[in-house]
């Protein structure tokens, strides 16, 4: 090789060794990654096939039949980009399998290493199956506040009040007041009723006056009743007519504890029923009575007093007995 040959060698080198570097790092730069597969054409039916990956590089793919015939996008195939779904027209599978010969299918593309999920949602599904084995979806709620409805459903009526105060006065300190009171009634079953009062307040005030009807608004109690039972706890009245204790099995307390009352319907076969109950209580304050010597055209009023005598005494509403000349007296 002569000298002025070797020039032009080297001079053409220099000017087409950059241009071929830089070719290289951009290729080595670029976010794309190659990818080639072949595979098996089976039947007619199968004329969608899934890539291994997606974000295909749009124009990069290469769709070789038989690795000599070259299939056209948008004619032969139909690519998405995006899934990496790779699809064939029924007309052309047809011309291809015509021949029953095997054909397989070469593919080669660029691709973008990303991997993200299918779905991002705020709530996760859970997927359940019931008895049947059928499945179904069930959409998990965000937490709620309590409430009382969670316990014993909307079939309850309540109601109640809350009371806030103070007391100051002259040789004394500040005192706080308060006082809570709810009532409420419903069902908590198909078989199953209840009434409750409760209260901690602790009021010796009672009704006063001469009204026929009272209201026991010191009264604090739970009250069960079922088809065939019944239950309380708390306060409760005590009545036994003439007609289950007899003329002088009769009584009438307001006590304080449990009580169980059952009923019983034809459990021998015989026709015969009946009640059973259990008590276990005690008496609100303290039996006592009292023989006054009315006077002629006085009507009172007469002090009572308690079996000591003393006069400082506070009458449980509603126990209280009248009697004149033997008769007994109605209240109002």
């Amino acid at each position: 090789m002569t000298s002025c040959s070797r020039k032009y060698f080297f001079l053409l080198l220099f000017c087409f060794l950059p241009a071929f570097v830089l070719a290289q790092n951009q290729e080595r730069s670029s976010p794309f990654l190659a990818h080639h597969l072949s595979f098996k054409l089976a039947s007619l039916s199968d004329s969608v096939y899934k890539l291994p990956h997606e974000f295909i590089a749009r124009g990069s793919e290469r769709v070789l039949l038989d690795s000599s015939l070259a299939l056209r996008t948008g004619v032969d195939y139909v690519l998405n980009n995006r899934s990496g779904l790779l699809s064939f027209p029924p007309g052309i599978l047809g011309q291809v399998m015509s021949d029953s010969l095997p054909h397989r299918l070469f593919v080669s593309y660029r691709y973008l290493p990303f991997s993200f999920r299918k779905e991002y949602f705020h709530h996760r599904i859970i997927w359940g199956a019931d008895t049947s084995g059928r499945t179904e979806k069930t959409v998990v709620s965000p937490p709620t506040r309590f409430s009382f409805d969670d316990l014993f459903g909307s079939s309850l009526r309540k109601s109640g009040s809350i009371s806030r105060g103070f007391t100051v006065g002259s040789n004394r300190d500040l005192t706080l007041n308060s006082g809570f009171r709810m009532q409420f009634s419903g069902s908590l079953s198909a078989d199953l009723d209840i009434v409750a009062a409760l209260t901690d307040e602790n009021s010796p005030i009672q009704p006063e006056g001469t009204t026929q009807t009272l209201r026991e608004v010191d009264r604090v109690f739970i009250e069960l009743n079922g088809r065939s039972f019944g239950a309380t706890l708390g306060d409760f009245n005590l009545t036994v007519d003439p007609k289950q204790g007899g003329e002088f099995g009769r009584l009438f307390r307001k006590l304080q504890g449990a009580s169980a009352t059952a009923r019983f319907a034809d459990m021998t076969g015989l026709g015969v029923s009946g009640d059973a109950a259990l008590v276990a209580a005690t008496a609100r304050g303290k039996f006592a009575t009292n023989q006054i010597r009315a006077t002629e055209g006085n009507q009172g009023p007469y002090t009572l007093t308690t079996k000591q005598g003393d006069r400082r005494l506070v009458v449980v509403a509603g126990t209280e007995r009248v009697y004149v000349n033997g008769q007994a007296m109605t209240r109002g």
